[in-house]
C-alpha cells in the first residue's frame, strides 16, 4: 500500500504531542531553502497553509508540526531557517531539541538546498558541518535540492545540473555512498510525494542529537562559532553608527 496518494486538503497543522506510532520527518535548511514550500506543495492546490514566503527572511519562527491525512500517520516537522539574521543556530537547535524532548525521536531528516546558489558561502559551509556533525544514520538523511522550477534558461539549467553533481559527488559523497540520498524537488505535489516515498523505515534518531546545553555535542563548537560571528557583526554595526 502506498504511503500516501496525491490530492487536495491532505495536510493539517498539528499542535498536540505526536503519537508514538507516527512517523516523523524533520525539515532542515537555510532560510529560503524551500522547507515550507515543500509542505505547501504536499497540501495541494486546494489548500493554502500560509507558511511559505518569497524572501530570505525566515517565515517559520518556531518548530511547527503538520500531519498528513492518510492511512499511515506521517508528521512533518518544519523548523526555522538557519543562517537567519533574527535567530542564531543555537536558538534553532535548542527549539528542535525541546520539540524532540516532548514528541519523541525523528525517523528521517530532509535537508533542503537551493540549487540556484552560485557558491557555498561561509554560512552554508557551517550548516553543512552541522548536518554532518549530527551523527545521523546515513540512511536517515535525504538532501532535497529546490528551486528547479525557477530555472528557465539553458545556461542556468547547466549551472544547476553542475551544482547538483558537485553536491552529489563531492560535498555529500561519503554520506551518499553509505545510504543517504540527494533528490530534486520540482515544487509540485507529485515531486513532493516522490521525496517522501524515498524515505526508508529506519529506526529513530537519538534524542540527544540537538542537545547543546551540556557542551559535549560534536556540533557545539560549530554553532558557537556562528554566535561569535553574530556578536562581532553586531559590534561592527554599532561602531559604524557611532562613527
Amino acid at each position: 500500500m502506498p504511503l500516501i496518494e496525491p490530492g487536495d486538503d491532505l495536510i493539517e497543522p498539528w499542535t498536540d504531542t505526536v503519537p508514538y506510532h507516527g512517523r516523523r520527518f524533520l525539515l532542515l535548511g537555510a532560510t529560503g531553502s524551500g522547507k515550507s514550500t515543500f509542505i505547501e506543495a504536499l497540501a495541494g492546490s486546494g489548500q493554502r497553509l500560509g507558511i511559505s514566503g518569497s524572501t530570505l527572511e525566515s517565515v517559520t519562527q518556531d518548530v511547527q508540526t503538520f500531519r498528513l491525512l492518510n492511512l499511515r500517520p506521517v508528521y512533518l516537522v518544519d523548523t526555522p531557517g538557519f543562517s537567519d539574521v533574527k535567530m542564531s543556530e543555537i536558538q534553532i537547535l535548542n527549539k528542535i531539541h525541546e520539540w524532540q524532548a516532548t514528541n519523541g525521536y525523528i525517523h528521517c531528516v530532509f535537508y533542503f538546498v537551493r540549487i540556484t546558489d552560485k557558491r557555498i558561502g561561509r554560512s552554508a559551509r557551517r550548516l553543512i558541518k552541522i548536518i554532518k556533525g549530527l551523527g545521523l544514520s546515513h540512511h536517515s538523511l535525504i538532501i532535497v535540492t529546490t528551486m528547479w522550477d525557477t530555472i528557465h534558461e539553458e545556461e542556468a539549467r547547466k549551472r544547476a545540473d553542475y551544482y547538483f553533481a558537485y553536491l552529489r559527488d563531492f560535498v555529500w559523497e561519503f554520506q551518499i555512498k553509505w545510504g543517504a540520498q540527494i533528490l530534486r524537488f520540482e515544487n509540485t505535489q507529485i515531486s513532493a510525494f516522490e521525496v517522501l516515498r524515498a524515505s526508508k523505515p529506519w529506526s529513530g534518531l537519538s534524542d540527544d542529537l540537538f542537545h547543546l546545553r551540556d557542551g559535549t555535542s560534536s556540533i557545539a563548537p560549530i554553532v558557537y562559532e556562528d554566535l561569535l560571528d553574530r556578536i562581532q557583526n553586531a559590534s561592527q554595526q554599532r561602531m559604524m553608527r557611532i562613527l
